[in-house]
């Protein structure tokens, strides 16, 4: 199986911070966005054949995010660098097509969405589904009350999609929400066009949708694309951290770290308790200077989020 991460945004919704950290590399509790699908990928059964990035903005910084990772030994990262204009998800793949194994499934991934369900395996059946139907593409999908109002959506009858849109005139269909994990059939690279910017979900599943299947997951997803959804998504998933041992783990793999009254700090640092007010994430890349105080902030680099 290829697996192709999406990493190539304009950095334009997390301003100014992303002027100097692309999204990916930014930290979620202490964690890079950009390494939190590999939750999930070590469970996967299947044998993965290429590992693929594309990149636009900081490039480097990417290529540095991933190339320091252990999760492929076997499987180095490479780097599908976009320069000038953006291809899209679709355009993504067709500029990078001879950087993937032939007649494989691609995994497509965005590489900086938030997401957690107690299905640490759901790759191994998505994957298994997709190869019994002979489907074009299989979506995860999840319920979501913002699906068809303020996100686009996948609309479904049963498990049939009907339309992909923000908005869909047939009341009778149930709008569901795609959190950016996808398998594609090998058979799809032929209808991309090569070097134009194409979505895959709207240029070319659009037209389509007779051979697209769903996978359904329960999963809690977060919004992080701007600077208040981030800190309201931190603050929420920070409450409850405690219940939740398997991304405690996760977390402690890359970034060993402690809860001190609601702030989530880095083992890295000794910050005195009466410098820290309401809930702050310090990661181990933070530079800490001794007069600042922290409240309702995300530190890292020379960055505060707040």
């Amino acid at each position: 199986m290829n697996l192709f991460f999406l990493a190539a945004g304009l950095g334009t919704r997390l301003l100014p911070y992303t002027q100097f950290t692309p999204k990916p590399a930014i930290p979620f509790l202490n964690v890079p966005m950009g390494l939190y699908q590999f939750q999930y990928i070590p469970h996967l059964e299947v044998p993965i054949s290429s590992f693929v990035i594309n990149t636009h903005h900081l490039p480097k910084k990417i290529e540095s995010l991933y190339s320091e990772q252990p999760y492929f030994k076997s499987v180095p990262p490479q780097f599908s660098f976009e320069p000038g204009q953006i291809l899209g998800s679709a355009g993504a793949i067709k500029n990078a097509e001879n950087l993937l194994t032939p007649n494989q499934p691609i995994l497509l991934m965005n590489a900086d969405e938030v997401y957690f369900t107690d299905n640490l395996t759901f790759l191994n059946a998505m994957s298994a589904q997709h190869q019994q139907s002979n489907a074009l593409a299989t979506l995860a999908i999840i319920p979501h009350p913002k699906a068809g109002k303020k996100f686009g959506a996948i609309w479904c009858d049963g498990d049939s999609v009907r339309h992909i849109g923000k908005t869909c005139s047939d009341q009778t269909l149930k709008p569901w929400h795609y959190i950016g994990v996808c398998l594609l059939s090998w058979e799809m690279l032929s209808m991309i066009k090569p070097g134009i910017e194409q979505n895959i979900l709207y240029d070319t599943l659009f037209n389509q949708l007779n051979r697209v299947q769903t996978f359904k997951l329960e999963a809690d997803w977060f919004e992080t694309g701007n600077n208040e959804d981030l800190l309201k998504t931190t603050e929420h998933v920070l409450t409850k951290l405690d219940s939740n041992d398997h991304l405690k783990r996760f977390i402690n793999l890359y970034d060993p770290s402690d809860l001190i009254l609601s702030s989530l700090i880095s083992r890295s640092h000794h910050i005195d308790i009466n410098r820290l007010s309401g809930f702050n994430c310090i990661s181990k890349s933070a530079e800490i200077k001794s007069e600042t105080v922290f409240e309702n902030c995300i530190a890292f680099a020379d960055q505060i989020i707040k």
